[in-house]
């Protein structure tokens, strides 16, 4: 793996976590060549405008008028102290 990072023009990676990982493993001095390029989201996921079928849902999920949705990953590297 070394030798194919020192030969590589670009590495991407998930998340400025994991870039700042893969730099201190590989004793990357000049990181300008990784980059993080974060996972995109699918068309699928959407706000929904029908009056309808948002009841419907908060109805199904016990969900109070007003909520937020976080999907996300509960790794303890992801979570941050907010202050």
């Amino acid at each position: 793996m070394p030798a194919i990072i020192k030969k590589s023009k670009k590495i991407i990676t998930v998340s400025n976590f994991e870039r700042k990982r893969i730099a201190d493993f590989f004793k990357m001095n000049d990181s300008n060549n990784l980059v993080a390029v974060y996972n995109g989201v699918s068309e699928h996921f959407k706000k929904i405008d029908d009056p309808t079928i948002l009841a419907q849902a908060k109805k199904k999920y016990n969900l109070p008028d007003e909520f937020f949705f976080h999907l996300g990953n509960t790794d303890p590297k992801k979570i941050q102290k907010v202050f």
